[in-house]
């Protein structure tokens, strides 16, 4: 009987927490008691990552920049704990828990923590850089801004395009890559129409890596616009943060 008790208390523990989620990422938060100070530390300064063995450095401006995608995981007494991810890092630029800037990075072979989209990446997620860099830039769905274009990340050739999301035809969250979206930070649940999307493709050591950086013209969740100041002011961040990509 305990055990049984046990797992109906479970279960409509679990219920409670994703009828609370599905009625807003903040909703979802302040239901469990998590506020900004429990949350896990923000991103800033100097900051690194390891994407199948590849290990890079960047810095972060102290400007709300939080990393993710944090995976809630219960409470020790009376504190919540989470599962920080190294897939991204995110940022909420109008209010709320919603994200509207984020830049995260992969790879193609290593699909535990993200995967590419198979409708729009399936046929060259083995292909070389310019056969991404093309797919990339005919998306379905996506205008094409910039590129591809040659540049260069951590002092390595890379590929860059910019597109704009015309019609939602990609793969959520990432449009061009999909993973699990938990949202207790600055959670970046999905693409929306009128995004825009960064990418840097380039090869590191024989690794493929794939990086990505999108913005939202409004709000995630009540769609108002965002202040152009603050939308431009986040994109300049992005162009730094990537910049100062250094690889060990």
């Amino acid at each position: 009987m305990k055990a049984r008790h046990a797992m109906l208390v479970a279960l409509a523990a679990a219920v409670t927490l994703s009828s609370v989620a599905a009625a807003g990422p903040d909703a979802a938060r302040q239901r469990v008691g998590i506020t900004m100070k429990n949350l896990p530390p923000f991103a800033r300064g100097k900051v690194s990552r390891t994407v199948e063995g590849v290990r890079f450095s960047f810095v972060v401006p102290r400007t709300g920049w939080e990393n993710g995608p944090y995976e809630y995981v219960g409470r020790t007494k009376s504190r919540p704990r989470f599962r920080i991810h190294s897939l991204l890092i995110s940022k909420s630029l109008v209010g709320g828990q919603a994200a509207e800037a984020v830049i995260f990075w992969t790879g193609f072979r290593d699909r535990t923590q993200a995967s590419p989209c198979k409708k729009l990446l399936g046929e060259v997620a083995d292909g070389s850089t310019a056969e991404i860099a093309a797919a990339v830039a005919r998306a379905p769905g996506t205008a094409l801004v910039k590129g591809p274009a040659r540049v260069t990340v951590g002092g390595r050739p890379a590929v860059h395009v910019v597109v704009r999301v015309r019609r939602d035809l990609g793969c959520d969250p990432g449009y061009f890559f999909t993973w699990r979206a938990p949202c207790w930070g600055a959670c970046w649940l999905g693409t929306d129409v009128s995004d825009t999307i960064r990418v840097w493709i380039l090869d590191v050591g024989g690794t493929r890596l794939f990086i990505d950086a999108a913005t939202k013209e409004r709000h995630a969740v009540t769609k108002e616009p965002v202040p152009s100041a603050e939308l431009k002011k986040v994109e300049q961040e992005i162009t730094k943060i990537v910049g100062s990509i250094r690889f060990d």
